[in-house]
């Protein structure tokens, strides 16, 4: 509940993607079994950010598909993983730019 109201002064860190990964790396064994409250994080901290940043900037087009749909998990294939890789080398090559 807290996250649905306060999640909109997300917009205002400076670094969220930083504080979404140590958040969900220091809460890791108690978030394990809740993918739920897990995309319920990573929305509310990135979801903060679409009147600012520009769509797709953070997430894969999968991974947004799976946070529209109510299915709890979602066990990636390597075609992703290829994706997720191709993107990076973008980036890394200067062909595409990440924002911050």
């Amino acid at each position: 509940m807290i996250l649905e109201h306060m999640g909109a002064l997300y917009k205002f860190h400076d670094r969220p993607l930083t504080y979404l990964y140590n958040t969900l790396h220091y809460y890791e064994a108690r978030l394990r079994d809740k993918p739920l409250l897990k995309k319920k994080l990573v929305s509310s901290i990135l979801g903060s950010l679409r009147d600012i940043k520009p769509p797709n900037w953070a997430l894969s087009d999968q991974y947004i598909s799976y946070m529209q749909n109510d299915e709890a998990t979602w066990t990636p294939d390597m075609d992703y993983y290829a994706s997720l890789l191709s993107r990076f080398v973008d980036v890394v090559e200067g062909k595409k730019r990440f924002f911050t």
